[in-house]
């Protein structure tokens, strides 16, 4: 499956890019027969000669490759339009010539998302709409927890119609449902060189980018949304993150800091500073970024008493400050929650074993090994206690 969706994704860029590839270039991509003549099946099989559709410049009297938002419409100001991104907004014509489309709409607007699929279902088994309609179907499957049905209903109309904006959009908000940052950042991207202006647009590039690893880029969308209104709290956490990504925690610290004294109780921020806070200190090895980590993992700890990943952050952070009792609690405690967590085990035997409580190392890690773990853990520990052993017989 996951071979199969890359493949579309791949293809989906592709004919995003066809407009300036020209259907010359595809056909030297994909040799010299039509792609898809075999299996016309999938987008991955569709003929390559399908482009990405753009607005007709005449429709909104501007250029289309920098229109931010569609013309004002009548049928904009319908009840649930709103809460329809504008890429999916089904056209006036659609709209005119069938009632069951404005009443899909309004099932939307209540908060009926089944109703509102199975309608837009119905309708496009029995007419045929412009891509918008199928885009919002997909649109709403996502919306309603259904990423896979939506992404099945996004690649059946691709490969029926080709690629159009609408359906790009739709595809790169259900793969973000899926948790595939990167096969969005590429729709979003293609989607943003046809509307550079739709500040909608960068965010989603800068968002994805960031959740794809890429800080670096992530930091550029951003400098470019900023450019052209004011930061939001959201913007400024993303910022924070796409530093960490780009291997710059101490930067990244010191905005969640800000962040942090406007909302003292955001349980998320401390979490984000106290991730920070400890790469930081790791990055540096400097005592005074070491005491910060150890701090903000308390403060953690404090607020969660369960919450494992604060616990064993702050059991390295006593460590590396020289405090074998602090970091023996801190361990010890993420075994109580999360018995099976291996790294707390095998750092706690490691401690134990340094400070010449053999026996204690060893019971750490025969303990573990009494829980479910997977074989490469099972072998870790293994390897940590024959050696425990051997430097015990020494």
């Amino acid at each position: 499956m996951e071979a199969r969706t890359s493949q579309d994704r791949w293809v989906i860029t592709i004919l995003l890019l066809g407009s300036s590839l020209g259907s010359a270039s595809c056909s030297t991509l994909f040799g010299n027969r039509q792609y898809g003549e075999e299996e016309p099946v999938r987008p991955s099989t569709a003929r390559a000669a399908s482009q990405l559709r753009q607005p007709a410049a005449q429709d909104s009297g501007t250029n289309p490759s920098v229109a931010t938002e569609k013309e004002p419409r009548s049928a904009d100001l319908l009840p649930g339009m709103s809460v329809i991104p504008s890429y999916l907004r089904p056209t006036d014509e659609d709209l005119e010539r069938s009632h069951a489309l404005v009443q899909a709409i309004g099932s939307l607007q209540a908060g009926q998302l089944e109703s509102c699929a199975m309608t837009l279902q119905q309708l496009r088994q029995a007419d045929s709409f412009g891509s918008e309609v199928a885009a919002l179907h997909a649109w709403v499957l996502g919306q309603m927890g259904e990423a896979n049905a939506a992404e099945e209903v996004g690649l059946d109309e691709i490969a029926a119609v080709g690629v159009t904006p609408p359906l790009a959009y739709a595809m790169a908000v259900t793969y973000e449902l899926q948790n595939r940052p990167e096969d969005a950042l590429a729709l979003y991207q293609d989607l943003s060189s046809l509307n550079p202006n739709d500040l909608r647009l960068v965010e989603a590039c800068a968002r994805t980018a960031v959740a794809s690893g890429d800080g670096l880029a992530g930091l550029r969308w951003l400098d470019r949304l900023l450019l052209t209104q004011e930061p939001e709290l959201e913007h400024q956490r993303l910022r924070a993150q796409a530093l960490e990504a780009a291997d710059r925690p101490a930067d990244a610290l010191v905005i969640y800091r800000q962040l942090a004294n406007e909302f003292p109780q955001d349980g998320e921020l401390l979490e984000a500073m106290a991730t920070a806070g400890f790469a930081a200190a790791s990055r540096s090895g400097n005592q005074g970024d070491w005491e910060q980590a150890r701090d903000l993992q308390r403060q953690l700890t404090e607020l969660d008493p369960q919450y494992v990943p604060a616990f064993y952050r702050l059991g390295f952070a006593e460590r590396r400050l020289g405090n074998p009792v602090g970091a023996t609690e801190a361990w010890r405690r993420c075994l109580e929650v999360e018995p099976a967590h291996v790294p707390a085990a095998r750092s706690l035997a490691a401690l134990l074993q340094d400070i010449g409580d053999t026996d204690g190392a060893g019971r750490v890690l025969l303990e573990v090994l009494r829980q479910p773990l997977e074989a490469a853990d099972v072998d870790a520990v293994q390897t940590q206690l024959l050696a425990l052993e051997a430097a015990t017989i020494r």
